[in-house]
């Protein structure tokens, strides 16, 4: 199951790389996750809220951030923000960076006043650059694409790579394959009743040790989890469903209408009426 939660208005297959920008003009959310990708992304305009490892990265136009593969995030914006995003896939990488499988990248945060201003600054200028060649694509336009793509990935491994041990890489896959078994049960299940018991069979692990598992390694409680997931696949039936709010919170899990709606403005910044209201045709009735 694939949840989208905002608008891809282009993207470049023939790069064999994900490379766009994306536009919200909505509140949008993508919960917790992970991607054998590096991800690159870059506020043109608005703010985005951004969580990695459990840390959390308000972003500003021109501000930018990079996570590593493997590392668990979310992000969220209340409304109106734009954004350049680049996912460099594994092969690539492995392609031209000798060791890759070793190398670790921390999570860069172009506001973070510890690192050099110098360098965060070299590599905001090419994502600036990057994002006015995504808007001015000419033919042969992928040339210079990697031009600064190269440029930004020299700065990155030159100033910010380190070695991961052979004992944390074996770690690392270990914990993302367990917690991939469990959100690929979450995914498929979510409009059931999923008990912390059902999900800790999946591991073959008890319940206690599972909850403690999920939640040092993706940063919220397994029901969290559930919740956000289900969050997802409501705020889509409500914006593009005729779906009446209770058939769409019955049929998203969620058994009691005042915790789905309490959620759901926390998450979305509106209730589920104001959001169906707010993507109404006018003169509908909101049901």
């Amino acid at each position: 199951m694939s949840i989208v939660n905002h608008e891809i208005i282009k993207k470049n297959p023939e790069l064999n790389m994900r490379y766009s920008i994306i536009t919200c003009t909505n509140a949008a959310y993508t919960a917790m996750h992970w991607h054998n990708s590096l991800e690159i992304i870059y506020v043109l305009t608005g703010s985005l809220h951004v969580t990695v490892n459990n840390e959390d990265y308000p972003l500003s136009s021109k501000d930018f951030i990079v996570i590593d593969r493997k590392t668990i995030h979310a992000t969220s914006c209340k409304k109106d923000v734009s954004y350049l995003l680049i996912q460099i896939p594994y092969h690539f990488m492995a392609e031209y960076i000798p060791n890759v499988d070793s190398l670790r990248f921390p999570c860069i945060f172009s506001s973070n006043k510890k690192d050099n201003r110098d360098i965060l600054n070299s590599m905001r200028d090419t994502l600036q650059q990057l994002s006015y060649l995504w808007e001015h694509q000419y033919d042969g336009y992928s040339l210079r694409y990697f031009s600064l793509l190269f440029a930004f990935l020299d700065l990155l491994v030159t100033h910010y790579k380190s070695e991961a041990s052979v004992k944390e890489v074996r770690q690392t896959e270990k914990y993302i394959e367990r917690l991939s078994l469990i959100t690929e049960y979450v995914q498929s299940h979510y409009q059931e009743q999923i008990t912390l018991r059902e999900a800790a069979q999946v591991l073959s692990i008890n319940p206690e040790y599972f909850a403690r598992f999920f939640k040092k390694y993706m940063g919220i409680t397994f029901l969290e989890y559930v919740y956000s997931i289900r969050l997802q696949s409501a705020y889509q039936d409500i914006i593009n469903t005729d779906l009446s709010i209770q058939e769409i919170q019955i049929r998203n899990g969620f058994t009691s209408a005042k915790i789905f709606t309490k959620i759901f403005k926390e998450q979305y910044g509106q209730t589920p009426r104001e959001v169906r209201k707010a993507n109404a045709p006018s003169g509908t009735a909101i049901l």
